[in-house]
């Protein structure tokens, strides 16, 4: 159980390096010679909402693949059609369920599946979770106390998010993202 436990600390820590890991030149796609101890001429946008290596694209919206019309998608991704936001389909300005994001490191879009994952710290029930947050339990994995839940109303998730961080109850909590898994095979 320990070692379970201990591996998925380990991957999540993993990951988190991992994104830390990259360069500012490659993170702000600057060459060698752009950087020499100076500032970088290429600013990012601070008026773009990004959340880790992921940046909104509020002109996009995930709709289920039943009920998005063919001509309007722009992309399929799982069981999402991604369409650009119009008259009839209101722009998503916050990381919401179905909101679309742009990973900057790979170019790919994901979609805000409206659910965190959470990593409890030992004696601490998901109970006291939910009932302080109003969370929903979607699947669980009570011998290693990960489990992933979801509010009870929609709403900006990375608020949520950096509250459930701050509460002292969990070891690690992640905002899930739909994206393309590529492998070598």
């Amino acid at each position: 159980m320990n070692l379970i436990k201990t591996t998925l600390t380990g991957l999540a820590l993993l990951s988190v390096v991992s994104v830390h890991a990259q360069s500012a030149r490659e993170l702000l796609g600057l060459s060698p010679n752009q950087m020499d101890g100076k500032m970088p001429s290429r600013v990012i946008d601070p008026n773009l909402k990004t959340y880790g290596v992921y940046t909104l694209q509020p002109k996009l919206v995930a709709l289920p693949q039943s009920l998005a019309s063919r001509s309007a998608a722009s992309q399929e991704l799982g069981n999402f059609t991604l369409v650009a936001t119009d008259a009839g389909n209101k722009a998503i300005e916050e990381f919401r369920k179905n909101a679309v994001v742009q990973n900057r490191i790979t170019g790919e879009l994901g979609v805000v599946t409206g659910n965190l994952t959470i990593l409890l710290k030992e004696g601490v029930s998901i109970q006291q979770l939910e009932q302080q947050f109003g969370f929903t339990t979607i699947e669980s994995a009570e011998k290693t106390g990960v489990y992933i839940v979801q509010p009870s109303k929609e709403q900006n998730l990375l608020p949520i998010r950096e509250q459930v961080e701050r509460s002292g109850l969990i070891k690690v909590v992640r905002l899930d993202i739909l994206e393309k898994k590529y492998t070598n095979q």
